[in-house]
């Protein structure tokens, strides 16, 4: 799985690029979320967002990820939340929303829960496989 993870927080975004390496996936940290909208080395699976405040700007920023990634599962981290930003943000088109301080591993299991519920079976992939060996070819990864 490839993950965005938009973290402002150098020793939280380290925390979250080893959980997401260690559980196997390809992870991408930026500090913010409009680095997602550059170039990118791939287009992500899921994006794990820290907010500290579910405010406009973030809602906003919530549904413009939504827009240009229209299968992406966003999962949204916020110190302060309550529920009319909580709905709010779903509503923009997070899948889940938790509140900080946020366990790394469990945040990584809710959001390949998620990617697994949105995955379509029998989706063509570049990988070749031979034994133990895989090889994405557009991923550049073996």
């Amino acid at each position: 799985m490839r993950v965005a993870i938009v973290e402002s927080e150098p020793a939280a975004a380290d925390l979250l690029t080893f959980v997401a390496q260690r559980r196997g996936h390809q992870p991408l940290c930026v500090s913010t979320i409009e680095r997602l909208f550059e170039r990118l080395p791939f287009e992500p699976t899921v994006a794990l967002l820290s907010f500290i405040d579910l405010d406009a700007r973030s809602l906003e920023a919530v549904a413009r990820l939504r827009g240009a990634f229209p299968g992406l599962t966003i999962l949204v981290a916020a110190e302060r939340t309550s529920s009319a930003p909580a709905i709010a943000a779903l509503k923009a088109g997070a899948q889940d929303i938790v509140s900080s301080p946020y366990n790394p591993f469990e945040l990584m299991l809710r959001a390949e829960t998620w990617a697994a519920a949105r995955a379509t079976p029998g989706v063509h992939t570049t990988a070749i496989r031979l034994a133990d060996l895989e090889v994405d070819l557009d991923l550049f990864v073996a």
